[in-house]
């Protein structure tokens, strides 16, 4: 059989498991396609960082900054 030699075998799926070799939770882009789902945690494809989940995380991991700090370090 030949190899494939595309972006999912030689860059994705490399990277993705390098992701969840560090704990960290992979989420397939299908469930989180606004297209493909009503209720989505993103407007568009092209967001690739979840601002809610990341200003959840920031929150839970700083409990002292304010929530102005929080709002900026998340992009907003």
């Amino acid at each position: 059989m030949k190899p494939k030699f595309n972006e999912d075998t030689l860059s994705e799926q490399p990277a993705i498991e390098q992701v969840k070799l560090l704990k960290y939770d992979h989420i397939h882009g299908d469930k989180l396609d606004p297209q493909l789902k009503d209720s989505c945690e993103r407007v568009s494809r092209r967001e690739v960082v979840l601002v809610d989940r990341l200003k959840k995380k920031l929150a839970e991991i700083n409990p002292h900054l304010t929530e102005e700090s929080i709002d900026k370090a998340g992009g907003h």
